[in-house]
């Protein structure tokens, strides 16, 4: 929940300040504050400075038995840090599918703001489907700064603004 949710009781908002959200949580006036403080300097969206991976795996291209997988709850909140489990491949998780590589920034895709974020250190590090993987990033941008800048309170209330329902991806 968002600060001072307890205080809210009514909020309105104007015609023209409607997205094509429709959800009451998107417009919460905490989170329409903090969009106003973004507005008003130059600002990338995070789809223009990063390229995301989709690379995927069937485990055909495996020589052992054994893979390392990075599941959601293998990331330590908010600390850079990850742990995976050796996993036997003819018992994999049906969501053990995305290709990493050393340097990959890792996103969970459920309760994002939850800020379960890390910079992949190691290679062949197989990760949950509930991950978006940014492979990419534009010169311009430092990898620690955008990790550490994902990891940010104010960035993590903007995941936590366009998050609805329980986010759990199916």
């Amino acid at each position: 929940m968002t600060p001072d949710a307890d205080d809210l009781c009514v909020f309105a908002i104007k015609r023209g300040d409607l997205e094509t959200r429709l959800d009451t949580h998107f417009y919460l006036p905490f989170f329409q504050n903090i969009s106003h403080i973004i507005k008003e300097k130059p600002y990338y969206r995070l789809e223009e400075i990063v390229e995301f991976s989709n690379d995927t795996t069937d485990f055909s291209e495996f020589d052992g038995e054994y893979f390392e997988y990075l599941e959601i709850s293998g990331i330590l909140l908010g600390l850079n840090q990850y742990k995976t489990t050796k996993t036997e491949i003819k018992k994999a998780p049906s969501r053990a599918k995305k290709k990493t590589r050393a340097g990959d920034i890792v996103v969970s895709l459920t309760r994002p703001h939850r800020g379960a974020i890390a910079i992949i250190n190691d290679s062949e590090i197989i990760a949950s489907t509930g991950f978006s993987v940014i492979r990419e990033i534009k010169p311009i941008i430092n990898k620690n700064w955008l990790l550490y800048t994902l990891l940010c309170k104010i960035c993590l209330q903007q995941m936590l603004q366009r998050s609805s329902g329980g986010n759990y991806p199916a």
